[in-house]
């Protein structure tokens, strides 16, 4: 019998570790495995189901306008406005089903997007365990007003362009205006998750 092997039956050598029993921590110093966030509370409610039918009734409403004026229209319609109401382009009335398109496109992405906020990309914040409720439900609001917004103003576009085509008068020319709208109703909620970051 060797020497070391007598040492180790006396104690004083320490056992070798077994190959089954970590030598290690396994993780590097100041290193810690990150904790991973709580999934996003369902969405529940009378309030929320009624959004959810508002927004779906925005998108008939834009298919029904394109159903009932597109037969009518000319092989040419009017696409973009100046700012006195001149038509500055022209396309092709099959141009006209871009707006149904992306009415539907909107709303199917945007309804995933409130019911999973966790897959958004939030920017410049931080989402912790701390903060993801409060930044979740800002998120939510947010996108629905979005959804709401976006839907609301292609079926504007539609009837406006539709109206030009048909009358040769136009309804609303100053999309400056309606774009600036937008951006005031949507920084207060950019502001708002920059401040509950932390």
């Amino acid at each position: 019998m060797s020497v070391g092997m007598l040492e180790q039956e006396k104690g004083a050598l320490p056992a070798p570790p077994k190959p089954s029993e970590p030598t290690g921590s396994g993780e590097k110093d100041g290193e810690r495995k990150k904790m991973p966030l709580p999934a996003p509370q369902p969405v529940k409610g009378a309030c929320s189901r009624g959004l959810d039918l508002l927004a779906l009734g925005l998108v008939l409403l834009l298919l029904a306008l394109f159903w009932y004026y597109y037969p009518q229209m000319p092989a040419k319609v009017p696409i973009y406005f100046g700012a006195e109401g001149q038509v500055s382009a022209w396309s092709r009335r099959s141009f006209l089903g871009i707006y149904p398109i992306l009415g539907l496109v909107f709303f199917l992405v945007l309804t995933r997007l409130i019911r999973r906020p966790d897959i958004l990309n939030f920017g410049p914040v931080k989402i912790t365990q701390q903060n993801h409720d409060k930044q979740y439900r800002m998120a939510r609001k947010f996108l629905v007003i979005l959804r709401f917004l976006m839907l609301g103003l292609l079926n504007i576009m539609f009837y406006n362009t539709a109206y030009a085509a048909l009358s040769g008068q136009v309804l609303i020319t100053d999309s400056v205006t309606t774009m600036l709208g937008l951006a005031i109703l949507i920084s207060p909620f950019i502001w708002r998750s920059m401040a509950a970051r932390l």
